[in-house]
C-alpha cells in the first residue's frame, strides 16, 4: 500500500491509500490488475 496526494482540495491536500491486486485468469502474455483507492479521511 502506498499513500499519495491526488490534488489540493478546499481544506488542503486530498490524500488516499492506493494498492494494486494482481488478478488470475488473464490470457497468455497479459496481466490483469485491480487498483484500489481508500480515502484517509475518517467518515
Amino acid at each position: 500500500m502506498e499513500r499519495r496526494s491526488c490534488a489540493d482540495g478546499a481544506k488542503g491536500p486530498r490524500a488516499y491509500d492506493f494498492a494494486v491486486v494482481d488478478l488470475a485468469g488473464a490470457p497468455a502474455g497479459l496481466k490483469r490488475t485491480l487498483p484500489i483507492r481508500r480515502s484517509t479521511v475518517p467518515n
